[in-house]
């Protein structure tokens, strides 16, 4: 097993002349929480951009499964926001 960075492995490996034999699995760790957050995203907007497309239920669902918020919530939003 190897495990570090990117650069770590690469000298691991680098380093171990039958490192080349075989096969792989590489398994790497999510990104941390850098990006926004789901209170982050501007739901009405998201929603008002699938209803364009989309009946409210997908639309509904799409965002809940997006945002981790519940659906009920979400397609009571955008029923109101259906023109």
């Amino acid at each position: 097993f190897y495990s570090g960075t990117l650069e770590q492995v690469a000298g691991q490996l680098a380093e171990d002349p039958n490192a080349a034999k075989g096969e792989y699995v590489v398994m790497v760790r999510g990104a941390e929480g850098n990006g926004p957050a789901g209170g982050d995203i501007n739901v009405d907007a998201l929603l008002t951009a699938l209803l364009t497309e989309l009946p409210v239920k997908k639309a509904a669902r799409i965002v809940a499964d997006a945002t981790g918020l519940p659906r009920n919530d979400l397609y009571k939003r955008a029923l109101s926001l259906k023109p």
